[in-house]
């Protein structure tokens, strides 16, 4: 139990100082979109990159917090019956839709976004959305291993799901003992 412990703990702590870094990335979005709306409204100077760049930076910030989200357990779920119940029923449906829904989920998005950046990367897509047209390649990279982040972190999720289970100690969402 004590090796399981490890193993969580370290993928919480990575997780922490990755959804911690990453909320950087949504200033730099935001940094973007005004100096855009600067640029255009004010000096009648549209960029030919702000788009393309605000939805890669910003979408790599949504996936890159995913894992953020599940290790403090702030993911959107309903409440209305699963808060009324006790520790060890919430803990059972968190192991089972984290066995049977989420793991095979995650599993499934990271191996086809590894396919999708060696594709892009092995073509030379480029983004066809904006005038800019840059490469993909980082792009989908970036959201692979954001994937990859998000499967360690439901990895960890499970763990402490089931070690709850076996002690009784509620271990979900502390993100203190990191």
């Amino acid at each position: 139990m004590n090796n399981l412990r490890r193993i969580y703990r370290g993928i919480d702590r990575f997780t922490e100082v990755t959804g911690q870094a990453v909320s950087y990335l949504i200033l730099a979005t935001i940094f973007i979109m005004v100096f855009e709306v600067l640029a255009r409204y004010l000096f009648n100077a549209p960029t030919k990159w702000s788009y393309d760049l605000s939805y890669m930076i910003g979408g790599t910030g949504m996936l890159l917090g995913a894992g953020f989200s599940m290790l403090h357990n702030v993911h959107v779920r309903v409440d209305i019956i699963y808060e009324k119940l006790e520790l060890r029923r919430r803990r059972i449906i968190d192991t089972i839709g984290t066995i049977v829904f989420a793991l095979p989920m995650i599993t499934i998005l990271t191996q086809d976004a590894w396919k999708e950046a060696i594709r892009v990367y092995v073509q030379h897509t480029r983004s066809d959305y904006g005038i800019w047209m840059p490469v993909l390649w980082p792009y989908r990279t970036a959201m692979a291993i954001a994937f990859v982040f998000f499967l360690l972190a439901a990895i960890s999720f499970l763990i402490k799901n089931i070690l709850s289970l076996r002690t009784g100690e509620d271990l979900i969402g502390k993100a203190e003992e990191l």
